[in-house]
C-alpha cells in the first residue's frame, strides 16, 4: 500500500503518484479546489495523476490536488 511519504525538501507529508506516462508526481496530501492535478487510489493503494485544466471535468473519483512543486517551501524551483 502506497501510504505518503515525506518531501526531501520541506520534510511535509506528500502522496507519491503515477502519471499516465509512467513518471512519478509528488501532491500535497490534501485536496485543493484550485489544484490542477486530478489524482485518485486504486483499489490497490496507489496514487494516479493527470494534468487538469481549471474547468475540466474530473472522473469518479478523482479530486484536485495541487502539485507538490507548487507549494514547497524547500523546492529549487
Amino acid at each position: 500500500m502506497n501510504t505518503p511519504s515525506f518531501c526531501r525538501h520541506c520534510d511535509r507529508l506528500v502522496h507519491v503518484a503515477e502519471t499516465r506516462a509512467g513518471k512519478r508526481q509528488l501532491i500535497d496530501v490534501d485536496p485543493d479546489p484550485r489544484g490542477n492535478v486530478a489524482a485518485y487510489r486504486t483499489a490497490r493503494g496507489e496514487w494516479r495523476a493527470r494534468t487538469v485544466q481549471p474547468a475540466a471535468q474530473l472522473y469518479s473519483p478523482e479530486r484536485r490536488y495541487m502539485p507538490h512543486a507548487a507549494t514547497c517551501p524547500g523546492s529549487l524551483a
